[in-house]
């Protein structure tokens, strides 16, 4: 799945599909039964000056009931670099409890416009019936 926005301020901003951050229908969805592993590759860029920064990050996260169990397991593997104009910029995955997804979190820059994209490749397991 690929996930993206743009950001031109320094507030966090939820990356969706289609760039659409406002439904959850758009996000990473975590069915009830479910457990996957995830592995997330974020690359952001500014145009006006090429700054660049990226993530690689690595999880788990499971949902064994209702939307208020979906978590992380264990810690994240997280493995980022940047252009010294892009050092500030920020990238958070949390599990959000209310509506059951892999909250992916990104914090550019004021005054800046920058492009986020993420693609999150999964391995998927699910408690329920074969």
């Amino acid at each position: 799945m690929v996930v993206y926005e743009d950001t031109t301020d320094a507030t966090p901003t939820i990356l969706g599909a289609n760039g659409l951050n406002t439904n959850a229908m758009y996000r990473i969805e975590v069915a009830e039964n479910d457990a996957y592993t995830f592995h997330l590759q974020i690359v952001a860029c500014q145009g006006a000056t090429g700054d660049t920064a990226w993530w690689d990050i690595k999880g788990c996260i499971k949902r064994p009931g209702n939307a208020a169990t979906t978590a992380l397991v264990g810690s994240l593997t997280t493995v980022t670099d940047a252009d010294a104009g892009a050092s500030t910029w920020a990238v958070a995955v949390t599990a959000d409890t209310t509506s059951a997804y892999l909250k992916i979190e990104v914090t550019g820059e004021v005054g800046h416009n920058i492009r986020w994209v993420a693609t999150c490749n999964r391995t998927k397991v699910n408690t329920g019936t074969f």
